[in-house]
């Protein structure tokens, strides 16, 4: 044994004592002796004298004994007292319950696809490791152990849930596993304790619900549970993490946010949603609560903004005693701290969504940091060259970033981030301004350099396939336009002017498009006056002027659309810009004649 925990863990497993009774024996909280079993506190001197009285280890031994326990010594000074402890009246016989999942309060909402799937999956014959993965707070602990409950009749010797969330080490995995299905190992027995388990687990049939196995991944001993299942062959694996184990055996199956209703009629189809689930909360979080006319549209807003994520609309729905669900939306635009709740009975990093996210960053490499944090100025997703150009991600890193649950990958290809981690590398990445601004620049530079391109496409023989790749990127056109026009970087802007024309003009989005000319034109107009313009500053200006005038046209101001050209045209002709005066020259002469010239 490495460790004092270790020790104390076998000592008790042999005595076939449960945490509980030993805590009791002890006199001391079943927690602080996990925390002791598991290396993550040394006892206190009164509780190793408790410890020591507990065993009956001699009194002559207590002085060594407690200095070990404390890590003043190493732990083999006490090896030779495994042989002194003897209690003939403990004996709890070798049999198991056919269940110890927990008992959970609330029914499970917004999942009965996932569970028809599951059940499938697990009835399957070749379906004997299943890895349920997702982000922090997407429901997965939840959604097995409904799985697991729902499988008991398929299970003679039954289901049994294996918390590791509390387990700082893989070294623990075969006694946690040991303890959640009630064997206790044989100290007299030669074998190691993982050959006892097996032995023990040879012929049953079990289903083990593994949970929370994300943060033991990168440590030996992973490979056991291929081990477990060649050694047994009536066992089943169900685990929930954040990233898959990556065996050879593996299933792996997603879980994304719960159901967000699309549509007006929200009335008619929150069951089974994520509308059901926050109304079902706030009503547990205020008996007196109910769902308003006007409060619909604010929950079905609160859903959007967490993405459907389970725990975020339950930390939500907790606010209902003391907001409304439109102040609660308005909150959470603010920022995802808001997030929070004070429950006794929540674990710490349950607490907020923060404190979930905290846990996930944590676990990722410096690079891995990194690139997740430049692929926050993404809007609306992304292409994988986008990533490797702004991002500077490599394949194997965005494929880290997706195994491990923060990134996601659609079936068009197209990747993105959960709305709440978005926010979340946001805030982190604004730890770093200097490499912010500069990801923020390639991706002006990138996006708009990729719609200033796209002009003879969209005059080509495919133009609707270029306008369908064009219109995927419009968040992102969006935000790199805004930054371009913030930072004076009219050239960018320019370039693009022919494709946003086309664009706007196919979508009728002519209101949006006038918007965005004014902004640009305004900020180009203050520049000029600060400073003697640029050549290329009233280049920009004068096509800009001329593709707000056919904007102007659109919508059928008319005079406006005249005046625009003809200073357009005023700014151009002097400095010899063909390829932009022909565009004002035709749009004038348009313009008059509609006007009666």
């Amino acid at each position: 044994m490495d460790t004092f925990g270790e020790w104390l863990l076998q000592q008790r497993n042999h005595h076939r004592l449960t945490r509980e009774e030993f805590a009791n024996r002890v006199g001391c909280s079943v927690a602080t002796l996990r925390k002791v079993e598991y290396g993550e506190r040394r006892p206190s001197t009164q509780i190793a004298k408790l410890i020591a009285n507990a065993l009956e280890i001699p009194p002559s031994e207590h002085e060594t004994f407690i200095r070990v326990a404390r890590g003043e010594l190493r732990v083999n000074r006490i090896s030779h007292l495994s042989n002194l402890i003897q209690d003939p009246n403990i004996f709890l016989p070798q049999t198991i319950s056919r269940n110890n999942l927990p008992v959970l309060p609330t029914p499970l909402i917004g999942r009965s696809q996932e569970l028809k799937e599951l059940k499938r999956l697990l009835d399957d014959p070749d379906g004997r490791l299943l890895t349920l993965v997702g982000a922090g707070g997407i429901g997965k602990t939840r959604l097995g152990i409904e799985t697991a409950s729902t499988m008991q009749d398929k299970f003679e010797d039954g289901v049994f849930f294996v918390p590791l969330a509390p387990v700082g080490s893989s070294r623990f995995i075969i006694p946690v596993i040991a303890e959640s299905v009630g064997f206790s190992f044989q100290g007299a027995n030669p074998a190691d304790p993982k050959t006892q388990l097996f032995s023990y687990l040879r012929e049953k049939q079990i289903l083990l619900l593994t949970d929370n196995l994300e943060h033991l991944l990168n440590e030996p001993g992973i490979e056991m549970f291929s081990e477990l299942l060649a050694m047994t062959p009536k066992v089943k694996l169900l685990f929930t993490s954040r990233e898959p184990l990556n065996l050879q055996a593996e299933w792996v199956f997603e879980v994304h946010g719960l159901p967000i209703p699309e549509g007006t009629q929200i009335e008619s189809i929150i069951q089974d949603t994520s509308i059901e689930l926050f109304v079902q909360r706030a009503r547990r979080a205020h008996a007196r609560f109910s769902v308003a006319e006007d409060d619909l549209s604010a929950i079905l807003h609160i859903c959007q903004l967490v993405g459907g994520m389970p725990l975020a609309i339950e930390l939500a729905a907790g606010w209902v005693r003391t907001l409304s669900c439109e102040e609660i939306a308005r909150e959470i635009e603010q920022g995802m701290d808001f997030l929070h709740a004070s429950a006794r009975d929540l674990p710490a990093r349950h607490r907020s969504m923060r404190a979930v996210f905290d846990h996930s960053w944590k676990l990722l490499t410096v690079d891995e940091q990194q690139v997740l944090a430049r692929l926050s100025v993404f809007q609306g997703g992304f292409m994988r060259e986008a990533a490797e150009q702004v991002a500077k991600a490599t394949l194997a890193t965005l494929s880290a970033l997706v195994t491990k649950s923060l990134v996601r990958r659609g079936d068009d290809g197209r990747y993105e981030l959960h709305e709440l981690i978005q926010q979340y590398a946001t805030d982190q990445f604004a730890n770093y301004p200097e490499e912010q601004t500069a990801t923020q620049m390639r991706h002006s530079d990138y996006y708009l350099t990729f719609f200033g391109n796209s002009d003879e496409r969209l005059r080509g023989p495919a133009p609707s396939e270029a306008l369908s790749e064009l219109i995927a990127e419009m968040e992102n056109f969006r935000v790199a336009w805004d930054w371009a026009v913030s930072q004076g970087q009219f050239a960018l802007i320019e370039q693009t002017l022919r494709a946003f024309e086309t664009l706007y003009d196919a979508r009728g989005w002519y209101r949006e498009g006038l918007d965005s000319l004014d902004s640009a034109i305004e900020a180009l107009e203050m520049v000029n006056r600060q400073s003697s313009p640029t050549r290329t500053n009233q280049v920009a200006l004068g096509h800009l002027l001329a593709t707000r005038s056919f904007m102007a046209h659109a919508l059928a101001q008319h005079e406006q659309a005249q005046v625009m050209l003809e200073r357009s045209l005023a700014i151009l002709r002097p400095l010899n810009e063909p390829r932009i005066v022909v565009e004002s020259i035709t749009f004038l002469g348009a313009e008059l004649l509609i006007l009666g010239n």
